[in-house]
């Protein structure tokens, strides 16, 4: 009896320890939370000196009229804002081109900055009262002048992971500290933990020992968070080891929660802006999206269009068969130099190729120009895909948003859903002589565009081409420039393939 008494003394003294250990190192795990912060949507984290922002958060450093960020800017997207996230006057839109805009999204102006450096970069955008944009103390942006500039808080909001080294509003920059010890989350585990110890005994609730080097699994793609709730549940799962009881069953929901947690840890990693809509920080973030993804924004992004190709379209030769094209930024947008559009016509020569592209179009976005510049083309080439099917809007679909239905989700959906997509593609096909389509080939989302090309296959209007398989065949660093736009390399395949299909159809050779 007295060796098991000792045994048993030992298995509730190291869970008990288990269970403190993991509290404090929870509890500091939320110390890097930063202090001062006016207002914050999402997980917001200080490392080593730096605010670490995850994908889909917010942060309001102060009202002033101007924010100043440094970070590394290559391979970041992000909004600098002016206002607070319920009334937002403006924001200036950080990627690779860059622009300011009102609350509704409606673009005010447009930079094209340098390719960022591979070392930090510093952005200010200032309202005092004219809109201006500098990178680096260079001015990239002066837009048109705009009534009312007040001080209002000026913020980030990140749209993809952001590393903040440096902010300043109004030249007076901003501490980026953080708290020793979240201590609401401290106690909250140690509760949480002690009331499972004290329904499932004594167990291997030690394993919580290790909760200080969860943060060692966050490189091989695990977040910290997942990482703690496998170990509490591995601890949990102890229990289940004994005969049949009230306990086991209680181990067992146990296990059940932590595995669930952990997914939902992981999955908030990989959403369309690193997370979905589940929780009420997400929820907030997709109604503030509302503002720049309402009809109003996507409807400006088509008349953009409209006026920037109708004299392109009067001005053509009338002697030559009419080719178009269509897509996003993969397809070049409104400046097709370099991209595939550009190579099928230098191939083809014998036609006129205009593009109607425009970056971040859907095939709603393409659809609506077409009907509006009232086009019949010979023949029409559509590459799309990623962002139809990408969740990145808040609630509904923009064709359900145009229909003036009620959001039917919380989370970010897919703007055009595959059934809409094959609407508008019949739509788009009634302009054309032949429609010719792509999937785009984006890496990592292979399942959602396979599915999109199932689509396009089933489509009795469509001449589907498989040009993904094409950029398949040759190294992803040779004819890609990132996960989604095909470099030089992968455009001169995409304009050859196109080109050898539609000669014989507009020229009758092979």
């Amino acid at each position: 009896m007295y060796p098991r008494a000792v045994d048993h003394r030992i298995q509730w003294g190291l869970s008990i320890l288990g269970v403190l250990v993991a509290a404090v190192t929870l509890g500091l795990s939320g110390g890097g939370v930063p202090s001062g912060l006016q207002d914050t949507v999402g997980e917001l984290r200080v490392e080593e000196g730096q605010l670490l922002m995850p994908a889909g958060s917010y942060a309001s450093f102060g009202e002033g009229n101007s924010i100043e960020v440094q970070a590394r800017m290559k391979g970041v997207e992000l909004d600098l804002t002016h206002g607070t996230l319920d009334e937002l006057h403006h924001f200036a839109h950080i990627r690779e081109r860059i622009g300011i805009h009102d609350s509704k999204g409606t673009s005010l102006g447009r930079g094209h900055p340098q390719p960022w450096p591979e070392e930090s970069s510093s952005v200010r955008f200032t309202c005092r009262p004219h809109l201006t944009l500098e990178v680096n103390g260079a001015g990239v942006e002066i837009a048109e002048p705009v009534k009312g500039c007040p001080r209002a808080p000026m913020g980030v909001r990140a749209t993809t992971e952001v590393r903040l080294e440096k902010v300043s509003i109004d030249a007076v920059e901003v501490p980026l500290q953080g708290s020793s010890l979240d201590l609401s989350k401290a106690a909250l585990v140690l509760v949480g933990g002690l009331l499972s110890l004290a329904l499932l005994g004594p167990s291997a609730f030690v394993l919580l020992c290790l909760m200080p080097g969860v943060g060692l699994v966050e490189p091989l793609g695990l977040p910290a968070a997942s990482a703690a709730w496998l170990l509490y549940g591995a601890g949990a799962s102890m229990a289940l080891t004994r005969g049949p009881s009230r306990r086991q069953v209680l181990a067992g929901l146990a296990c059940l929660l932590a595995l669930g947690l952990a997914g939902r840890s992981f999955v908030q990693t990989i959403g369309p802006i690193g997370l979905e809509a589940t929780d009420a920080d997400n929820v907030a973030v997709a109604r503030v999206l509302e503002t720049t993804m309402g009809l109003d924004a996507y409807q400006h992004k088509v008349d953009l269009a409209v006026d920037f190709y109708r004299p392109k379209l009067a001005a053509r030769p009338k002697d030559k068969p009419l080719v178009v094209t269509l897509g996003s930024s993969s397809t070049g947008g409104n400046d097709p130099r370099g991209f595939w559009p550009e190579m099928l016509g230098k191939r083809l020569p014998e036609a006129h190729t205009q593009t109607l592209a425009w970056g971040g179009a859907t095939s709603w976005h393409m659809r609506q120009v077409l009907k509006r510049l009232n086009v019949h083309a010979e023949a029409c080439v559509i590459f799309m895909g990623h962002n139809d099917t990408l969740p990145s809007v808040p609630g509904q679909s923009i064709a359900s948003l145009e229909r003036k239905e009620e959001p039917y989700s919380e989370s970010f959906v897919a703007p055009v859903p595959l059934v809409e997509a094959e609407d508008n593609l019949a739509a788009i096909a009634e302009h054309c002589g032949v429609l010719v389509a792509m999937e785009e080939y984006s890496i990592g989302r292979e399942e959602d565009l396979s599915a999109y090309a199932a689509m396009l296959v089933r489509m009795p209007q469509v001449l589907y081409l498989d040009g993904a398989s094409q950029l398949r065949k040759r190294p992803s660093s040779v004819v890609m420039v990132d996960s989604v736009h095909p470099s030089p390399a992968g455009q001169a395949i995409l304009g050859e393939l196109v080109a050898d299909t539609l000669r014989p159809m507009l020229l009758g050779e092979p």
